[in-house]
């Protein structure tokens, strides 16, 4: 099975994407104060500065 999220998940993660995370939910912002107040809430936060920076990211917590 896919790591990756369907679109309806991401759709649904987007439109309630501040709630409390799912343990491993990632979420991917350009906004750092929503990235720390999600770190905070116990999910894994990406700041989003460049294309290649988030994929590194990506790569290094295995998820691509």
């Amino acid at each position: 099975m896919s790591r990756l999220k369907t679109l309806r998940e991401y759709v649904d993660a987007e439109i309630n994407k501040m709630e409390e995370p799912d343990k491993g939910y990632i979420l991917i912002d350009d906004m750092e104060r929503n990235i720390k107040e999600w770190n905070e809430m116990g999910g894994t936060g990406i700041v989003n500065v460049d294309a290649d920076h988030t994929m590194e990211l990506l790569r290094d917590l295995e998820i691509l």
